[in-house]
């Protein structure tokens, strides 16, 4: 299943780390690990508003896109109707954490605004 995965360095400029092999030269934000020795995915899982807390983590976003990936690539080899439709929900929910990323975006201007009106 890790194929899939193969060649893939960055997702939303989350640096990936391949076990048993070090980081990249220059790599940053070190928040998702491929160990290809216990043939296993981990997250470490932003902790707090990244506006409070900086980025610390990745996102769930950033956690779909992986299952994406990992689901595009078995795809490939074996394709059916369901993998087809739970790609395309997997799209789905990346464009909406999107859509409200933007509206939290706009939203957070408009109440610093407010607030300095006050």
């Amino acid at each position: 299943m890790f194929r899939t995965l193969d060649g893939l360095k960055k997702i939303d400029n989350i640096s990936i780390i391949r076990h048993p092999n070090p980081p990249e030269e220059g790599a940053t934000n070190l928040f998702i690990l491929i160990d290809e020795v216990e043939n296993a995915v981990g997250f470490k899982i932003q902790e707090g508003s990244i506006k409070e807390n900086g980025v610390n983590g990745c996102q769930v976003d950033s956690i779909i896109k992986v299952a994406k990936i990992m689901l595009e690539g078995l795809n490939k080899e074996f394709p059916c109707y369901e993998n087809d439709e739970v790609i395309k929900n997997l799209e789905d929910s990346i464009r909406l954490l999107n859509k409200r990323k933007k509206r939290i975006r706009s939203e957070q201007v408009t109440n610093s605004e407010i607030k300095k009106e006050d």
